[in-house]
């Protein structure tokens, strides 16, 4: 047998040993550097770089931006660098959609089809890849209208354990197993996303709500309405203890138009509430800041129903956040974005019939040490958002519950695992929980 830099070799693939960076995650907490880095430029070489690490049966990771909080991205044996394989390779507007490889970064999507298109939803780090986001979900800026980024691919090019390739489309079940999968099945090599008209610039309002209960009761006002193309709120702690939530409802304008009137008549329960203007103003700019984090963050990233068992679960998150001491490490609050659930996607951590809410949890530490002594009263947190019927957002932390993959996947799970079983039986691709 061949060792894993020989068998790269011998696939006509860069690697290289492991370098500053490599050994850790977004959550900057958890640490275990590589053997060795493949440095794939093309599909074919990702193609043959998994081919032939499976052949000799050398398990691997696939990484790009490594845009995870619980290690997911980090392994002592073989990592393969997907960030590499990457371009845009064709587009039809008529059509509305582009073919990208999976290793693209959306801020590349996005100057792309500037300045008159864009991609349906785009995540709030620009600098994260295509192959990574639809790997676990992509809440998006217009999740509230078009449900997670999972819902905008038509179709992709997949590249097994084993490196076989084919490409599959929504009428392929495989297709659903693939998007939120967590790479247990293998990569994305070209990616078709749909696309839609629109401007770069987005414009609205900041609003605030003096409660959870107030500002649900405004998003009922906007169901499903083209009021706001964009809705995305953060729950914080005043002073005093009591709970706030501020949110931007924007919209994309055209050069020199004027933001989206504020829509009183529908959210007279906003009040009291501020309608600061958002002018006009780069979205995708913005959100091609370097987004990468400078302390320890054990992130957890959950979703509940949209509904009033859901609102109640919510509620009992954010006290048991507070009682366990983590609302000083939580400076900037928590992200709150209610999205639109899709049906045909069996891996989407989206609970609820209609609608759910993400809420990010990213308490921040100095070092390394506290963020690990915070994980149980996270992972506390978790089983609670489980046996509420809620679902974790699989980028963070991780239940260590028995049943936490029925818990989460529920019907999806054994077809799911049968699939990784008849084309991984070794578990050698993105070693996980099955």
């Amino acid at each position: 047998m061949l060792g894993p830099a020989e068998t790269l070799v011998a696939a006509g693939v860069r690697s290289r040993p492991a370098e500053t960076g490599d050994d850790r995650d977004f959550g900057r907490y958890l640490t275990q550097p590589p053997a060795l880095v493949a440095m794939p430029q093309s599909v074919d070489e990702l193609a043959r770089a998994m081919g032939a690490l499976f052949a000799e049966g050398i398990p691997y990771v696939l990484r790009a931006t490594a845009h995870s909080s619980g290690g997911q991205t980090l392994t002592p044996g073989v990592q393969i660098a997907t960030a590499g394989v990457s371009g845009i390779v064709a587009r039809d507007d008529a059509a509305g959609w582009i073919d990208v490889l999976g290793g693209t970064r959306w801020l590349d999507v996005a100057d792309a089809l500037r300045p008159d298109r864009r991609p349906v939803s785009l995540t709030d780090n620009l600098a994260t890849t295509i192959g990574g986001t639809l790997a676990v979900g992509g809440v998006g800026d217009r999740a509230w209208i078009d449900g997670l980024q999972l819902a905008s691919v038509l179709e992709a090019e997949w590249i097994a354990p084993d490196g076989t390739r084919r490409v599959v489309t929504r009428a392929d079940p495989e297709l659903g197993f693939l998007l939120g999968g967590r790479g247990q099945l293998g990569a994305f090599g070209r990616v078709r996303l749909a696309t839609i008209s629109r401007s770069p610039l987005l414009a609205g309002h900041i609003a605030a709500w003096d409660s959870i209960a107030a500002y649900a009761s405004a998003i009922a006002q906007l169901t499903w309405q083209p009021t706001y193309e964009v809705i995305r709120a953060t729950v914080f702690w005043r002073r005093t203890g009591a709970i706030n939530v501020r949110a931007i409802l924007a919209s994309f304008v055209e050069p020199g138009a004027s933001p989206p009137a504020l829509d009183e008549a529908r959210l007279h329960v906003l009040r009291p509430f501020t309608g600061d203007v958002i002018e006009p103003g780069d979205r995708h700019a913005v959100a091609a800041q370097p987004r990468t984090w400078s302390y320890a963050c054990p992130a957890l990233e959950l979703a509940l129903p949209w509904d009033q068992a859901g609102l109640d679960a919510l509620h009992d998150v954010l006290a048991a956040v507070d009682a366990a001491g983590l609302r000083p490490h939580l400076p900037d609050g928590m992200a709150l974005a209610v999205t639109r659930i899709v049906p045909g996607l069996p891996l989407a951590p989206t609970p609820g019939a209609a609608a759910c809410c993400f809420l990010a949890i990213r308490p921040q530490f100095a070092t390394a040490e506290a963020a690990r002594a915070c994980e149980p009263a996270l992972r506390a947190i978790a089983d609670l958002v489980l046996d509420r019927g809620g679902k974790l957002y699989l980028m963070g932390i991780e239940s260590e519950r028995a049943d936490f993959l029925d818990r989460q996947l529920g019907a999806a799970l054994a077809p799911w695992r049968a699939l990784k079983t008849t084309l991984d039986p070794a578990r050698l691709c993105n070693r996980w929980k099955l």
